[in-house]
């Protein structure tokens, strides 16, 4: 069952203020992962140290910055965001109207495993530490509170983290699993991939598996 998250629109006029919460702890999505408590702490201490910032997009589209993070700060609900819209860019003033009308209703995160483990009890991958790229207003939130999904189609080099790249993408577990079965290694030559085009064909993947599962 996809159940979006509901966001609190804080200011419908010139402002565009908004807060909700873009990763919700010991929550296990569609694609059987569960973000730990404490997965954020060093990527946010990383950033703070560095004056590096999570970036605001649409749909995990690098072309589309929408506007910046005012506060991105880990609790024991997940991860709780206060954003502002850019309203001179044309794009964040059509996503305000869609916030205010209810017609988006989703966050998405954009991260790196850095630390992860397998429960065996339920067989649930448990990220315990993510470095944190991005956080997406997305149309639709394909975990139970929250969609989670891993950009990092260019760190793909193995059946396993393929298979792994699709689960974060939104297919089930099984379908992911035979999907990656056709994996082949890109030949020396090709894997300095344009990071534009990899980002293009991820984003359909994407896309493909929430058409599935909604």
């Amino acid at each position: 069952m996809i159940r979006p998250l509901q966001f609190e629109v804080k200011a419908v006029g010139d402002e565009g203020v908004f807060s909700g919460l873009a990763s919700v702890a010991n929550v296990m999505d569609l694609g059987g992962d569960i973000v730990l408590p404490g997965a954020f702490k060093q990527t946010l201490a990383d950033h703070a140290k560095n004056g590096t910032k999570v970036i605001m997009l649409r749909d995990h589209d690098p072309r589309e910055v929408v506007g910046v993070w005012q506060s991105v700060k880990e609790t024991a609900k997940g991860l709780e965001v206060v954003g502002k819209l850019t309203l001179a860019v044309n794009k964040a003033r059509e996503t305000l109207a869609l916030l205010k009308d209810g017609a988006m209703e989703g966050l998405s995160i954009g991260y790196r495993t850095v630390e992860s483990r397998t429960d065996r009890k339920t067989g649930a991958r448990l990220l315990e530490r993510l470095d944190l790229h991005e956080i997406s207003l997305v149309s639709l939130a394909m975990n139970q509170s929250a969609r989670v999904v891993a950009v990092k189609a260019d760190e793909i080099g193995t059946q396993r983290e393929y298979e792994t790249f699709l689960r974060d993408a939104g297919w089930s577990r099984e379908r992911a699993k035979l999907l990656a079965k056709g994996f082949r290694p890109a030949a020396d030559g090709l894997r300095e991939a344009d990071r534009e085009a990899v980002a293009s064909l991820a984003q359909r993947i994407r896309a493909s598996a929430a058409t599935i599962h909604s």
